[in-house]
């Protein structure tokens, strides 16, 4: 007997290939037959005619990491539709260890489970036997954080490592990989990955290159003024290296930037071609999201981001900060310039009601210089602050959402209310592109964006249980109504529930009924694929 069959299906499988109906059935974990399954039994049947079953979403661009030792039920993954995250990106990940007033797992990771993990060293392994405690609730991969990596050998230094320190990072490198990390993750606008030069991620990208099934994913150096450049910069390392490479969120920064994607994505295509593996993700919104501290430009935070708050009291500093703020810059990511004031939407912990409004709004409710209030704001919560950035070009969102090897990803994590960014990507990402740019807008068919959301990522990753709806997958579905999905979530109201997806299961185990989350967990962590 199996344990579910989904009966009466419309089955989109992740390949690209036209959707079919047919019948899925389950047995531990594991599809056992898509097809004509009539007058077979099993402990659950659900009629799911009239709705699309494709298999789980796969998150190509996850921070999970950084909450799943707080245990948090992630509802705001499952319901829509991921079952699979992929993690650690950006240069910042949970593993190796660094002290959490470095890093934003902070608010996440508990007095006890910190000792338990430097009493084993603070390795990679040491973390991941942490994570095995627990029960999760998607699947999850892990890439390792440079800015981890760098700042446990150098801190914030900004310089050159030394032949001893690079030995030390390349040998932290080599124990996340020996624990089964899937490879390194960069974050080049983030101190202190922004003080590297390639030759140190090359360095690095050569112990990766060791080991099978490995690659390499960037939070590229620039994304705009100089995003060409940053990403034939991501391409060299991995082609010297000759690992795989995904660039992560891409995106045109700044509107005298658009229409870069252009050649962007000719140089991608142009690597691919020539045999290396190049991917990239993607999330359908104009704004990025990250802390308000990361505004700040990277020379001031040599000494460490606690420092950088401390100068923020003195008046000559916000001062020479201000100049820079205020005026474009190639030297790095101006955020503030590329947004303006109006288009930077802050989330405060100390001051919950002004989250989800901009800049430009506080300072005109508080009779302020705009400049003003964000160095107040990070004077009262630090690196707390969050802030949405809206700087993307919208036609670039649209060509790079049409190229063939672009992957999703929502950037975001599990969350819990008081630590909520409030960023629509965090819960609607995947029915946003269905409903939008799928039904609406008719800028991809179906069978195209479901094979980005599963199979190509899976291909991408070497995952070879996951991403497909065939006979000897792993069974992770998401159940929906193609006429109807939906994700309304905007800025100031990311609560907004999810329209259309009406399960979602996690090998076999059902997570999400009628939209929403069931509480159960099946996930599983999933270590480097050895191919």
């Amino acid at each position: 007997m199996l344990d579910l069959i989904l009966k009466n299906g419309t089955v989109v499988d992740g390949t690209g290939k036209p959707r079919f109906q047919a019948d899925v059935g389950v047995k531990d974990g594991v599809i056992t037959e898509v097809g004509d399954l009539a007058g077979q039994e099993a402990k659950e049947v659900i009629d799911v005619g009239g709705l699309c079953v494709s298999a789980g979403f796969i998150d190509w661009h996850s921070h999970s990491d950084l909450a799943v030792l707080a245990d948090l039920d992630a509802a705001n993954i499952l319901e829509q539709g991921i079952t699979f995250e992929i993690t650690g990106h950006c240069g910042v990940s949970l593993e190796p260890y660094i002290d959490p007033k470095f890093s934003a797992v902070g608010p996440y990771i508990s007095e006890q489970q910190q000792k338990n993990i430097q009493e084993k060293g603070g390795t990679a392994k040491a973390v991941f036997e942490e994570i095995a405690k627990q029960k999760l609730p998607t699947n999850m991969a892990f890439y390792m954080g440079h800015g981890n990596i760098r700042g446990n050998v150098m801190g914030y230094d900004n310089r050159k490592p030394t032949d001893e320190e690079l030995e030390k990072m390349k040998a932290l490198v080599r124990e996340g990989m020996e624990a089964g990390a899937m490879g390194l993750s960069t974050g080049l606008i983030y101190p202190p990955g922004s003080y590297s030069q390639p030759e140190e991620i090359e360095a690095l990208c050569s112990v990766v290159a060791e080991y099978p099934g490995s690659s390499y994913t960037s939070h590229i150096r620039n994304e705009s003024n100089k995003v060409i450049e940053s990403v034939k910069e991501a391409i060299h390392v991995a082609e010297a290296c000759g690992i795989p490479v995904v660039i992560s969120h891409h995106k045109i920064a700044g509107r005298h930037n658009e229409g870069k994607s252009k050649e962007t994505l000719r140089l991608i295509e142009e690597a691919n071609q020539r045999g290396l593996k190049v991917g990239l993700d993607q999330y359908p919104y104009d704004g990025g999201s990250t802390s308000l501290l990361s505004s700040m430009p990277p020379k001031y935070a040599s000494q460490g981001l606690v420092k950088l708050v401390e100068m923020l009291h003195d008046p000559a500093i916000r001062a020479e900060i201000r100049e820079q703020l205020a005026n474009d810059s190639d030297e790095y990511e101006n955020l503030i310039y590329g947004s303006t004031p109006a288009g930077v939407i802050v989330s405060s912990p100390s001051h919950p009601e002004l989250t989800g409004k901009s800049v430009a709004e506080i300072a005109e409710m508080q009779n302020k210089d705009p400049y003003e209030v964000i160095f107040d704001l990070l004077c009262e919560d630090g690196a707390d602050v969050g802030a949405i950035y809206r700087m993307i070009c919208h036609w670039d969102i649209e060509n790079i959402m049409k190229y063939p090897r672009t992957m999703v990803g929502i950037d975001g994590s599990h969350q819990q209310e008081k630590h909520k960014m409030g960023h629509p990507r965090s819960v609607a990402t995947y029915p946003r592109i269905l409903g939008t740019f799928v039904r609406e807008k008719g800028l991809l068919t179906l069978e195209q964006a479901i094979h980005k959301m599963t199979g190509l990522a899976a291909e991408m990753g070497g995952f070879t249980q996951k991403g497909t709806v065939e006979a000897g997958k792993d069974a992770d579905f998401v159940v929906f109504d193609a006429d109807t999905i939906a994700g309304p979530a905007d800025y100031g109201s990311a609560d907004v529930d999810n329209i259309g997806i009406k399960y979602v299961f996690v090998n076999g185990v059902m997570a999400v009924k009628d939209g929403k989350c069931t509480g159960a967990r099946g996930g599983k962590m999933i270590f480097r694929p050895k191919k």
